[in-house]
């Protein structure tokens, strides 16, 4: 049996004014919740994550102080 792995990336460029703004935050959080989904859903990622929000393991995207990272580590 071959075994294959691939690599997902995906950043988001945001120019803001005030990163501490709660709608940068947001966005950021929208976007790794949204890009997160859309690999399982569509069955490219599997549904088992270790996720880091400003470098803590279990945080919730919603947590994101910006300019972040939020991190998601796909467990195969």
């Amino acid at each position: 049996m071959r075994a294959s792995l691939s690599a997902i990336s995906r950043e988001m460029l945001i120019q803001v004014s005030d990163m501490n703004s709660p709608e940068v935050a947001g966005a950021l959080a929208s976007f790794a919740v949204s890009a997160k989904n859309e690999l399982i859903d569509s069955g490219s990622a599997p549904p088992n994550y270790q996720r880091y929000v400003n470098g803590r393991l279990g945080a919730g995207e919603w947590e994101v102080v910006p300019p972040g990272p939020i991190y998601t580590n796909l467990i195969y």
